[in-house]
């Protein structure tokens, strides 16, 4: 079988711009075959790129398919912490139980490092609940707005936590090495605001770029809970 000769333009292109081979398949396979060709010389040359470039291809593929693999195995984790904290909140049968959990099983079941929550001045509960800090309705609305909350998006996530509204309602970042936080608004009875801070030390953790809708759904497990229990 007579062999053909690359014309040297084409070897130039090609060397250039693998890519235009990659993509054709006939093509491709007709110059790796050696057979076709007379001079192998300049063809084993080609075939090292395209075998560089598969290479690159064939790991960057590999990296995406683990990130993939990787994201999905994180939501997952997400979806299972979430539901174990709703069923800790549904599973509360009184005030003092539901605040009790919010602050001992969520810092562990979300792998965060503190909790913090901040009611209207005007939510009142019987029995004696610690750890909540009060603010009025007009310094919560103030920092709602500041943060970017309203009625249809209940969490923010923050990186920077080194803001005036933040240390208004008694809150100190620096004072637990807060490196980033979810703010999940609450509406208690539709007449009594709240917010909860998920604190954590990794700025990571609760990075802008993350979608909320699962630590939406817990603010309004919360905010149901507080209400038929109170």
């Amino acid at each position: 079988m007579k062999k053909n000769k690359l014309n040297e333009d084409v070897r130039q292109k090609i060397l250039k711009n693998p890519d235009l081979v990659l993509l054709d398949q006939e093509i491709f396979m007709s110059l790796i075959n050696e057979n076709n060709f007379s001079d192998d010389e300049n063809i084993v040359d080609i075939r090292n790129i395209f075998l560089k470039r598969l290479g690159a291809k064939l790991e960057n593929l590999k990296n995406a398919n683990d990130k993939i693999l990787k994201n999905a195995y994180e939501n997952q984790l997400s979806v299972n912490k979430i539901h174990k904290c709703c069923l800790s909140v549904l599973d509360s049968k009184t005030i003092q139980e539901l605040f009790m959990k919010l602050f001992d099983e969520f810092p562990i079941f979300l792998k965060i490092n503190s909790l913090k929550i901040v009611l209207e001045k005007t939510v009142q509960f019987d029995g004696d609940i610690k750890n909540i800090k009060y603010a009025s309705k007009e310094e919560l609305l103030d920092f709602s707005k500041f943060v970017g909350l309203t009625e249809s998006r209940l969490v923010i996530l923050r990186e920077d936590l080194s803001y005036e509204h933040r240390f208004n309602l008694g809150l100190d970042s620096s004072q637990d090495n807060v490196e980033s936080e979810a703010i999940l608004s609450l509406n208690i009875k539709n007449k009594g605001l709240g917010f909860i801070f998920l604190e954590a030390n990794d700025k990571k953790t609760f990075s802008i770029d993350q979608a909320t809708d699962y630590l939406e759904f817990l603010s309004k497990i919360i905010s149901k809970q507080i209400e038929n229990l109170s």
